[in-house]
């Protein structure tokens, strides 16, 4: 199985996305937060469609709101690919907080694969295509 550490923020819940929605004066939120950037959905359904066995763990702060909630979300806003899961949250240091749960769950071997998405555009398919070539090895 392939899996994914996935954060919301700066990753699929965008700037950019955030701008245009009020520049158009668009509704841009539900029931479960920030609507998500559609583009970076997309990238993100690259990733998972390349490999039936992928899954995604969430490690974004939302995930605080219980792995029942983020399986509400991940249904209704219909995103692509099976959630395996949430990291748990108990790394003492905030501001590294998220990058060590991330760490925890996977091999040492493994740390150079992660991939690091500009908070202003989310996902890019630049970030897809480098996310692809790694799941392939």
């Amino acid at each position: 199985m392939r899996i994914i550490f996935l954060d919301f923020d700066g990753v699929l819940n965008t700037e950019a996305w955030q701008r245009h929605c009020i520049s158009m004066g668009q509704r841009n939120e539900d029931g479960f937060g920030p609507a998500f950037d559609p583009e970076a959905v997309a990238h993100l359904a690259e990733i998972v469609n390349a490999f039936p066995d992928t899954a995604v763990v969430i490690t974004s702060s939302w995930k605080l709101d219980g792995i029942a909630r983020m399986r509400r979300l991940w249904e209704k806003r219909s995103l692509p690919g099976k959630l395996l899961g949430i990291t748990p949250d108990y790394v003492p240091n905030f501001d590294e907080r998220t990058f060590d749960e991330i760490l925890q769950g996977i091999l040492p071997d493994q740390q150079a694969h992660f991939i690091e998405i500009d908070p202003r555009v989310g996902i890019t398919a630049e970030d897809a295509g480098r996310a692809i070539e790694i799941l392939r090895l």
